[in-house]
């Protein structure tokens, strides 16, 4: 993450003042270590350089900071994302706007600094969103290195995950979850409800977004999901791209593509509810188009069930628990530049580098520097 150096650490005592010193020495070695993008006006960083009681090692981190100082400065304003680190002026992170945090030296002296942290529900979808941020960096061309730690939550237990990160350990969290809607007017759920309460808590270094479709497999690009789909599934992944993207594509964003979504389900759901209205409405229109053939649509009943047979009313098919595994795993044997280069005005990439923007500025940081 970028942090800036506020032009009021000049006027700590470094001689005098451990914890603003070595709060100075946490941040500026964080850069050294390439863990964050540190950075303030040219003046403040010459006079820091210039104080012996800081390390060495920050002294000649300042020093390749100040060398290469117009091409990080002209970087860092592309950055919305940050810290700004100052002295004397309040106790506790505080929150400036949706994406700035000022917290004091002194502050970050005590507790020190790590890395970045991306919690998502498991590592395969914290994966997923870091390839997302190379891919968002190749595309831009951007300068520096993406340097986040990431965890994953355990699905329901994700918020205990991000409470201990973000309030017992005073880590620099982003956490990304599904929110698990079914239509587009619903509102997150709870555990995504949870995520977003502790982010919101006072004296925190926290962002929580949520998957704006159902889950993290409805919004990847869908040259990544074709390239995923097992051959079995080859010909219900074609008729999906050509019938349903076509005549229902909302269909796509909310649908259940690891289990799938048939008429049993939505038949389910509660009467009335905005749940059953909306995939009742789509099952509708593929029907009208002549895209789908669904028997028990106008009786409102599966006949299946009363045989115990699986349901056959297929709106949405399903292409496994492993499809998001697959996906990963493709995207880790090419590089971020050619998986860019696939994604060419698909419809989803505006979901997907929005997370990748996240993901990178969170992590964003200089190349390591080498003594």
């Amino acid at each position: 993450m970028l942090i800036w150096l506020d032009p009021s650490v000049l006027d700590a005592d470094l001689n005098a003042n451990i914890n603003a010193t070595h709060g100075i020495d946490c941040i500026i070695c964080s850069a050294h270590r390439g863990e964050h993008f540190v950075i303030g006006d040219r003046h403040t960083l010459i006079e820091l350089q210039k104080n012996k009681a800081l390390s060495l090692t920050s002294r000649a981190a300042l020093g390749h900071i100040i060398a290469n100082y117009a091409n990080l400065a002209a970087f860092s304003r592309t950055l919305a994302t940050r810290i700004t680190a100052s002295h004397n002026k309040h106790g506790a992170p505080l929150k400036i706007n949706a994406t700035t945090w000022e917290l004091p030296i002194e502050t970050i002296g005590q507790i020190g600094i790590s890395k970045a942290v991306l919690v998502a529900e498991n590592l395969n979808d914290a994966h997923l969103f870091e390839h997302a941020a190379l891919q968002y960096k190749a595309r831009g061309k951007l300068f520096g290195a993406i340097s986040i730690t990431k965890l994953g939550g355990g699905g329901s237990t994700t918020p205990d995950c991000l409470n201990d990160h973000v309030t017992k350990e005073k880590r620099w969290v982003l956490c990304i979850s599904d929110s698990d809607r079914l239509h587009p007017e619903q509102s997150m759920d709870l555990t995504a409800q949870k995520c977003a309460a502790i982010a919101a808590t006072f004296g925190t270094v926290c962002e929580y977004q949520d998957i704006k479709a159902r889950e993290i497999e409805n919004i990847i690009p869908f040259k990544f999901l074709e390239e995923a789909i097992p051959p079995t599934h080859a010909y219900p992944w074609d008729q999906h791209c050509k019938q349903v993207l076509t005549a229902a594509p909302e269909a796509h964003e909310y649908g259940d593509l690891k289990s799938g979504t048939d008429l049993r389900k939505i038949f389910a759901y509660s009467v009335g509810s905005p749940q059953k209205i909306f995939w009742i409405n789509i099952a509708n229109t593929l029907q009208k188009a002549g895209n789908i053939s669904l028997n028990c649509l106008a009786g409102g009943t599966c006949a299946s069930s009363k045989h115990g047979q699986p349901c056959t009313c297929i709106v949405i098919h399903g292409y496994g628990e492993k499809i998001l595994e697959a996906v990963v795993d493709n995207l880790s044997k090419r590089t971020p530049q050619k998986s860019c280069e696939m994604i060419k005005n698909d419809p989803n990439q505006e979901h997907w580098f929005g997370i990748g923007k996240r993901v990178f500025e969170w992590g964003c940081a200089l190349p390591r520097i080498r003594s």
